[in-house]
């Protein structure tokens, strides 16, 4: 690969990045991500403006999912009028194990610090992830959040899966920059 990076999740955004792979083996989580955007102040970003990267291959060195939870959700009729409400679902770890198969050519909605996460979705953040969050800070490990929209055939509609990721290392790497994305 041309271009690796280490540890600096933060110079990159994977919102709408879909999921080609996402395996497990031998401690290491591994994805195949389509549509990762190069912020322009990562260092290997020589026009100094956002840019996509061609297939970003991410691996979590020592990764684990350690947390995960399908959100609920609340529907509405046209009066305003609550017709049903779904509460998130806990995942045991037969079922976090099975998000890596459910992911595959899902779209990231985030994947990032709990930190820097806490800060963009203040009290919309999950319960659920923040107190992780921070018992893995006060242990010194190293966690990212992600978030997985997964459209369900089955029901006909979608559904999002957060997971907390442990690792001790996370490498990405790619082959070539490509044209910065279309602003909105």
């Amino acid at each position: 690969m041309k271009f690796k990076s280490t540890d600096e999740l933060e110079q990159f955004r994977f919102q709408d990045a879909q999921i080609h792979s996402f395996l497990e083996k031998d401690q290491v989580l591994s994805m195949e991500l389509e549509a990762v955007i190069v912020r322009g102040k990562h260092p290997l970003n020589e026009t100094y403006t956002d840019r996509y990267a061609d297939t970003v291959y991410a691996r979590f060195l020592g990764g684990k999912i350690v947390r995960a939870f399908k959100e609920g959700y609340r529907y509405y009729d046209a009066s305003d009028k609550l017709v049903e409400e779904v509460p998130d679902e806990e995942l045991d770890a037969a079922e976090s194990a099975g998000l890596r198969k459910l992911c595959k050519d899902g779209h990231i909605f985030v994947l990032e610090s709990p930190k820097s996460l806490k800060e963009k979705l203040e009290e919309q953040f999950p319960e659920q992830m923040e107190e992780y969050a921070v018992t893995a800070k006060e242990n010194g490990e190293k966690v990212a959040i992600l978030a997985v929209d997964v459209d369900s055939e089955e029901e006909e509609r979608e559904f999002t899966y957060w997971m907390a990721i442990a690792y001790d290392k996370v490498v990405l790497e790619w082959e070539h920059m490509m044209n910065k994305p279309e602003q909105m």
